[in-house]
């Protein structure tokens, strides 16, 4: 009985081997885990870049339905800067902001025609800081007045809109 008394009373705990064994699948799962994130991470301040593109192309085509000619620079759609940028949230921020993942400018407004209108624009969206680094795929991407896109990375412009 007194053998008995003595196991139920031993306290259990976790040896060395179990901890290691428990430490190197949690390594293994955070090493293939992490990867799949960070490439989220990335495809989704792309989504916001592209998103960005899309807003500014309705406020074009808004601005060109009132005025017969389409604006020339961000700051005639009621941005505060000719060059924006966007934030980790994807929020339109001033171009001089530090946590910039995307700069933005309207570029190629076109020449004015015979009658003064101006019928061509572009909008430009390159990535900035780690956006640059880990975007490689993509790049910067534009869109034109015609609804045509692409980018320039190391993907086709199919897979990256």
């Amino acid at each position: 009985m007194k053998v008995m008394e003595r196991n139920c009373n031993k306290s259990r705990g976790f040896t060395l081997v179990e901890l290691m064994v428990a430490v190197a699948i949690v390594g293994l799962l955070s090493s293939l885990a992490y990867p799949s994130f960070s490439e989220y991470i990335v495809r989704a301040k792309r989504q916001s870049a592209q998103e960005v593109l899309y807003r500014i192309t309705s406020q074009q085509e808004q601005f060109f339905a009132d005025n017969k000619t389409y604006a020339r620079n961000l700051t005639d759609l009621g941005y505060a800067s000719s060059l924006m940028a966007l934030d980790d949230e994807g929020q339109v921020v001033p171009f001089g902001s530090a946590k910039k993942n995307y700069g933005l400018a309207l570029i190629w407004p076109g020449t004015p025609t015979a009658s003064g209108t101006t019928l061509t624009y572009a909008i430009y969206a390159y990535p900035y800081g780690g956006q640059f680094t880990r975007d490689t795929e993509c790049g910067s991407m534009w869109l034109d007045e015609s609804g045509q896109r692409w980018s320039y990375g190391s993907s086709g412009t199919d897979e990256c809109w």
